[in-house]
């Protein structure tokens, strides 16, 4: 287990009101490609929110997509 210092992706959008077109657009990218690499490998995140999005670092943005625990197999 690690700790991600950044909070879940919900509370840095109630500190910071809204995010510019930039920021969004590097949050997405990565949950994309999140989303994507568990699709390739047959498996749904079936509680996907701004809750199970952590922010790894601040400066950055960089995203990690957590509470895996209820993980299916794609039918």
């Amino acid at each position: 287990m690690e700790y991600l210092e950044g909070g879940s992706l919900k509370e840095l959008i109630k500190e910071k009101w809204f995010l510019n077109e930039r920021e969004t657009q590097i949050i997405m990218k990565q949950l994309f490609d999140g989303v994507y690499y568990l699709s390739q490998r047959e498996l749904v995140h079936w509680d996907l929110k701004l809750d199970n999005v952590v922010i790894a670092n601040k400066e950055t943005l960089q995203v990690k997509i957590v509470d895996l625990g209820i993980l299916g197999l794609k039918n």
